[in-house]
């Protein structure tokens, strides 16, 4: 069997096996000391976590089923269910994350980093200070993540060791 027969029969057995568990465990009987919500509960977590391990779905698109199934299925209010997904905090991670991808996809980071070197130059003295700065300032950066100032910390590091090994 090809590779891309394989791949197309494993993503429709995954995408078809969130939503039938999930079946499953809404018509199971509910267990002794298990209410109907929590049993439904469940069900969206199950659904939920097998196409989120999967990846058959994108990410994004599969964070929206307990928002979407929960009003549905009568465990939330759609009031209470947004709420929680409309919190300020997530919005805030959000534009971290956004900013942080975009430094790296447009490599900012190693922009920054060869502009620092050209304007500080190389001198032992200079190398530690900056260093110490860089290292503040980006880990103090809330919201960028944290492989983005190691890979502008390694960028200058790089550079230094490139210049003094090479007596620029």
């Amino acid at each position: 069997m090809p590779q891309s027969d394989r791949s197309v029969i494993s993503t429709v057995f995954w995408l078809l096996l969130g939503p039938l568990l999930f079946i499953l465990i809404l018509c199971a009987p509910t267990p002794g000391d298990l209410s109907v919500p929590a049993q439904r509960t469940a069900a969206v977590a199950v659904w939920t976590a097998i196409w989120w391990l999967s990846g058959v779905i994108p990410l994004g698109a599969t964070a929206l089923l307990p928002f979407t199934l929960f009003p549905f299925l009568g465990v939330l209010e759609s009031s209470k269910a947004i709420g929680y997904f409309a919190h300020w905090l997530n919005f805030l991670f959000l534009g971290g994350f956004l900013i942080a991808a975009c430094i790296e996809k447009w490599n900012l980071h190693k922009r920054i980093a060869l502009a620092i070197i050209v304007q500080v130059g190389v001198t032992p003295r200079r190398n530690r200070l900056w260093f110490g700065a860089g290292f503040v300032a980006t880990n103090g950066a809330g919201g960028v993540r944290v492989e983005s100032n190691c890979d502008h910390i390694d960028y200058i590091v790089l550079l230094l060791l490139d210049q003094q090994s090479f007596g620029h």
